[in-house]
């Protein structure tokens, strides 16, 4: 993944999350684990969208060594359904900062969440078929 792919994800995420006012609605914060063949996910992203139905905003968290606390540096979403978006990267960034991240470890992995109205915990176990195959080109992680 290149920087401008980076940037464009990133501004993604505050579209699909809402940037409404957090003074309308009540958010909530969610904490947990993600790991990946059994083993933490190094550093990524959760992302959760709401679902069709669901008015509020969603939320996302940073994850570092598979822990992810949308109060630390992230944000919280309403309760409710959510999509939940996960990617998960190796943490070995490239010498030019291509990469910052590192190399994903899985493709992007969906899910879907019922989140309650208040604080919570969801952990989440990517499962063996999310893994990233490699390109054609050899290429991994890199577009």
């Amino acid at each position: 993944m290149n920087i401008r792919l980076s940037i464009a994800l990133l501004f993604s995420l505050f579209v699909f999350c809402g940037c409404q006012d957090s003074s309308d609605v009540q958010r909530f914060d969610v904490q947990g684990t993600v790991t990946y063949d059994g083993k933490p996910v190094p550093v990524g992203t959760i992302m959760l969208t709401p679902s069709p139905g669901n008015t509020g905003p969603g939320g996302y968290a940073e994850i570092r060594d598979g822990k992810f606390d949308t109060s630390e540096g992230g944000r919280g979403p309403t309760g409710g359904p959510h999509r939940v978006v996960i990617q998960g990267y190796d943490g070995k960034s490239s010498p030019a900062n291509e990469l910052p991240m590192g190399n994903a470890l899985f493709d992007p992995y969906e899910t879907d969440v019922n989140l309650p109205d208040a604080d919570t915990q969801n952990d989440f176990d990517i499962p063996a078929s999310a893994i990233r195959k490699p390109s054609a080109g050899g290429s991994r992680g890199k577009v």
